[in-house]
């Protein structure tokens, strides 16, 4: 069941939605095991914390669903300069009805920092359920 209002604006601030992330067409979806999950059918964006050193990351995106997904990052350099997005995509990603855990990896610049943007194509039945979202420097 949807937990709060399954939005279509730019702000998700409800209780339950998780912290710093965004989206269009997007809601919190809590199953019986009480596990929430996000369920969109648009974008989804969040601000990354990454450390002023720059460096190499490994990311990882676990989702299921009926659509593509391609991941992307959005970033600038100095603060209160526009951010823009970087290539190259990650993905695409091709959903099926059980999780699958899809990897990519990219690297910043020192002062780097932005936005990953995760979005989801795929015609009107297209549906996306995001399990989690991992984000760790590579060794």
């Amino acid at each position: 069941m949807l937990v709060g209002p399954s939005r279509k604006d730019l702000t998700l601030n409800t209780p339950t939605f998780p912290k710093f992330w965004s989206g269009h067409s997007a809601g919190l979806l809590t199953t019986e095991d009480h596990r929430n999950h996000i369920e969109f059918t648009n974008l989804l964006w969040h601000f990354l914390s990454l450390p002023p050193e720059g460096g190499k990351f490994i990311g990882k995106i676990t989702a299921s669903g009926e659509g593509t997904l391609t991941a992307y990052l959005s970033t600038f350099t100095e603060k209160g300069k526009a951010h823009k997005r970087r290539a190259p995509d990650f993905g695409p990603f091709v959903l099926k009805a059980e999780s699958q855990t899809f990897r990519f990896e990219f690297e910043t610049k020192p002062g780097e920092a932005g936005y990953l943007y995760i979005q989801l194509s795929g015609g009107a039945k297209a549906k996306a359920r995001l399990d989690s979202v991992e984000i760790e420097e590579a060794e």
